[in-house]
């Protein structure tokens, strides 16, 4: 025979809901389902309270739960009986000797001052493991989206396209167009003659160059000429130290210039050419020794008033 304890008690009160301790009273149990509001996000789980009341119904006796559970297979009402009587024994005993008996997991029954039975439930006796929670739901806010300034176009100024074109119509002239200035023409032909590596003539702005490429006074009849400039040109002989009046792109214009120092008075005056680099000078006249080319040049500068005659060596 199966002997009755407080867990196989507890057991049969989930399982029945009500049962009477004969001489004790009633105890009853109630359950609270599990709610949910909110869609699921506040949950309360399932909730059990065990009440006491001394009053005793004739129903759920102990014995007669006893004799129908299947758990026990009990089958004798004798045998029930005498379960039921010592277990209620045991419980009056605790109350009479400390004034108290624990349900483990149910609560307490105790005697008041009054001699009256109290129980004190234990919260959630039956309890599932389920806390309540309340759970939120955290919607993303969405950053708004940057505004975007349009771009302003960049003005183009006038004046400043206006100073290009006219830089650049300057710099093309200059390599394109054949005419040069009489006056630029000596200062270009001494920058030249310094990177020839000509050697210097004197110690003021008069300088004597000497061509290495072996130059040479091109004859007379490899070129062509009118017959008012045909007797300017030198022939090859002892004149090597030509006072250099001014230098042309143009054999015409350098004919031309040659027959206007004539004019003046510079009755020397010739057309030199270099067979080496064949370039076109005019010569106020030319020299066979170095002093006297010198001296008639200090002359030539004084007279015209000019610092850009030079003198010019060629064997």
């Amino acid at each position: 025979m199966q002997a009755l304890n407080d867990i196989l008690f507890a057991r049969l009160l989930l399982k029945h809901k009500s049962i009477v301790l004969p001489g004790i009273g009633t105890f009853t149990l109630s359950e609270t389902p599990a709610t949910s509001q909110r869609m699921g996000r506040d949950f309360q789980p399932p909730h059990t309270d065990v009440s006491f009341a001394e009053h005793e119904e004739q129903e759920n006796r102990l014995g007669d739960i006893l004799l129908r559970d299947s758990d026990f297979n009990i089958t004798l009402e004798s045998d029930a009986i005498e379960i039921c009587n010592n277990y209620i024994v045991g419980i009056k005993f605790q109350l009479e000797k400390i004034g108290n008996y624990h349900f483990p997991g149910l609560g307490k029954l105790q005697v008041t001052e009054s001699g009256q039975l109290q129980f004190t439930s234990e919260p959630d006796s039956f309890n599932h493991g389920l806390p309540a929670f309340t759970a939120n739901v955290v919607t993303k806010q969405v950053a708004a989206a940057p505004v975007i300034k349009p771009k302003r176009k960049k003005r183009v100024r006038v004046w400043l396209i206006l100073l290009i074109l006219l830089i650049g119509g300057g710099v093309a002239s200059w390599f394109f167009v054949p005419q040069v200035p009489e006056n630029i023409l000596p200062l270009w032909e001494k920058a030249i003659s310094i990177f020839d590596k000509k050697e210097a003539v004197s110690d003021s702005t008069t300088t004597n160059l000497t061509d290495t490429t072996q130059n040479m006074v091109v004859p007379s009849d490899t070129m062509v000429q009118d017959s008012a400039a045909a007797d300017t040109i030198i022939e090859e002989g002892p004149l090597t130290y030509f006072v250099i009046a001014g230098s042309f792109a143009d054999k015409v214009e350098a004919e031309n210039f040659c027959n206007n120092l004539k004019a003046k008075g510079y009755s020397g005056a010739v057309v030199v050419v270099s067979e080496a680099d064949r370039r076109i000078r005019v010569a106020y006249q030319g020299f066979a020794s170095r002093e006297s080319a010198l001296d008639f040049l200090n002359k030539t500068k004084l007279s015209e008033n000019k610092n850009d005659i030079w003198l010019l060596h060629q064997n």
